[in-house]
């Protein structure tokens, strides 16, 4: 299991909701990203150092 680190910013704030979790692989992570989000939000899906998903927006940094 690898750790992920999910960035979801809702589309009335600019600042990310960052979720942490294990998960089996990119696959899984992204999906569960993808339950955490609503319409109108960017997502991001971060393993480690590595973006492995992100909605069409530019990846954010903290």
């Amino acid at each position: 299991m690898d750790a992920y680190e999910i960035r979801i910013v809702k589309k009335q704030q600019n600042s990310p909701v960052i979720h942490a979790c294990s998960q089996a692989s990119d696959h899984a992570a992204i999906r569960r990203a993808k339950s955490l989000i609503e319409d109108g939000d960017r997502v991001e899906v971060w393993r480690g150092p590595d973006c492995v998903y992100a909605t069409s927006a530019p990846p954010f940094r903290q």
